[in-house]
């Protein structure tokens, strides 16, 4: 007997995501590789883990953290009940996030401070540790097996890892990034990436300590805003965002 597994397909200026809708599917790691594999314009799957008021999480096939796939749900729930407002849980990511319906389609994310665990100046550039995820943000233009070596060497004991390749401009800096997943054995160009973006705008405020606010133009064109909030201690929070669309309601036939 075939099994049909539901999912919608969201836009987060232009990462295409899949959210699947079912609890509990065992498997993640295959399923989200029939999804990628039935429509390759989806660059990663998100499983809603719950959809409570109080309750609402996602995990990603790899249990790596996605900053998209988090602002795609937030997006969900608003089209489910209106709510603008949510906190969430995401893999590879302990605390809790704020998200917002701010507009039509602009959906943004706040995130405690603890999300960034370390920044770190190597010989390519910086190193951004994140929870659930590790980036290193340079200016250099590298050779796909160059980044693949590249996460041999600082991708240990993350569950991704990513190079955010960085064109600084006046006021807008473009950004192509590439990501690996070790679970699900995947790596792409993405066409936008949010905690990339994040480590973009970590990398250049080291370079500017009067800038709080980045804009950073993605591949597909489209602009994410990111903010970093300084208390008395230091970074306090972080908001970043961007528009979500829904493209279309999918099924999987297994």
């Amino acid at each position: 007997m075939n099994t049909v597994i539901s999912y919608h397909k969201y836009s987060p200026g232009g990462n295409i995501t899949a959210l699947v809708l079912i609890h509990g599917i065992e498997n993640r790691q295959d399923v989200a590789s029939r999804i990628m594999h039935q429509d390759p314009e989806i660059e990663q799957v998100g499983f809603i883990e719950s959809f409570q008021d109080a309750d609402i999480s996602i995990a990603m096939g790899g249990s790596e953290f996605c900053g998209n796939a988090a602002r795609c749900l937030a997006f969900h729930y608003f089209l489910e009940t209106q709510k603008k407002k949510l906190t969430l849980k995401m893999s590879g990511f302990d605390a809790q996030m704020e998200a917002e319906i701010t507009s039509l389609n602009e959906v943004v994310l706040t995130l405690p401070s603890s999300f960034i665990s370390e920044i770190l100046s190597v010989p390519e550039g910086y190193l951004v540790g994140m929870q659930g995820i590790r980036f290193l943000i340079t200016e250099t233009k590298l050779r796909l097996d160059e980044l693949d070596q590249l996460s041999f060497l600082y991708g240990k004991g993350t569950p991704a890892f990513g190079v955010v390749q960085i064109n600084k401009n006046d006021d807008i800096t473009t950004i192509s990034p590439w990501v690996k997943v070790f679970k699900t054995s995947t790596a792409m160009f993405e066409s936008a990436c949010g905690s990339g973006s994040i480590a973009a705008a970590l990398a250049l405020m080291q370079e500017s300590t009067t800038q709080a606010t980045f804009v950073l133009q993605q591949p597909s064109s489209s602009l994410y805003t990111v903010t970093f909030f300084q208390g008395e201690d230091g970074l306090s929070y972080i908001r970043f965002g961007g528009p979500v669309n829904l493209v279309s309601s999918n099924n999987l036939i297994k």
